[in-house]
């Protein structure tokens, strides 16, 4: 099985996500993408910290573009947004049957991107939101 956790830069919450369910699910192959990687290559710095501060050191990460590519039928691509949802369903027309949106068992889970936020309090309840949709996943597959 394969797990890929879609975003738009792939920078801030589809790496922690990796990251987080790599940690839980060692059996199965984790990845990230997205669908415009931003182009420092590494991940936020405050990504990094919160992984630490969860017990997951020296973390590697550079950011990568979206590829559709063969998938088995029990694959996932998780999307943390609407817009990369709707983007991978029209761009990518093989992927669609692999697709979910993240908060599909839980929707009362709202995850914002936290790129911009400028308050380090504010990204961390972000990251304890992708933390919880990862545990949720994480007993799913």
């Amino acid at each position: 099985m394969h797990v890929e956790f879609v975003c738009i830069a792939n920078y801030c919450r589809s790496p922690v996500a990796e990251a987080l369910l790599k940690e839980i699910c060692t059996d199965i192959d984790v990845t990230s993408s997205g669908l415009n990687p931003y182009h420092l290559a590494k991940m936020d710095d405050r990504s990094i910290d919160y992984l630490k501060a969860n017990g997951i050191d020296s973390v590697i990460h550079l950011p990568k573009k979206f590829k559709p590519k063969s998938r088995n039928t029990d694959d996932l691509i998780i999307c943390f947004d609407l817009t990369a949802l709707h983007l991978v369903w029209k761009q990518h027309p093989s992927q669609r049957d692999f697709l979910r949106i993240y908060n599909i068992h839980d929707n009362s889970i709202r995850i914002n991107d936290p790129f911009k936020m400028k308050s380090e309090k504010d990204y961390y309840v972000e990251m304890d939101k992708v933390k919880k949709i990862v545990d949720i996943w994480s007993n799913q597959i």
